[in-house]
């Protein structure tokens, strides 16, 4: 179940959309610059959980430095 009653509305309105990781700074992943993939949801954290094309499924979060380019 996911919980977005209180997340940000600016952010629920792109679940669903594609994007492409400009910068995490996530030590962990093996994702880079120009990977894409579609929100999935937003947590009340302002998390945006993404799926990635590659199978990952991180979660961005502006607040700590990640950047993303929404594509529709």
């Amino acid at each position: 179940m996911n919980n977005t009653s209180k997340a940000p509305k600016h952010l629920l309105a792109l679940i669903g959309k594609r994007v492409r990781l400009q910068y995490t700074n996530d030590p962990y992943t093996k994702l880079r610059q120009g990977d894409e993939g579609v929100i999935d949801f937003v947590d009340d954290t302002g998390t945006v959980s993404v799926k990635w094309d590659s199978g990952s499924s991180l979660g961005l979060n502006a607040e700590f430095g990640d950047r993303w380019i929404v594509l529709n």
